[in-house]
């Protein structure tokens, strides 16, 4: 999307600007359909 409004942030400032695999399987499993989707991340 090019709306601004779909962006979780304008600018990434963190050292480390990245998307971890956890967090993209995190969000497949938001918008799967699926009601009760549990992702635990290991640090």
């Amino acid at each position: 999307s090019t709306a601004n409004e779909d962006l979780m942030h304008e600018t990434i400032t963190t050292a480390y600007p990245f998307i971890s695999p956890c967090v993209l399987d995190a969000v497949e499993k938001l918008y799967d359909g699926n009601q009760k989707s549990k992702i635990t991340c290991e640090i």
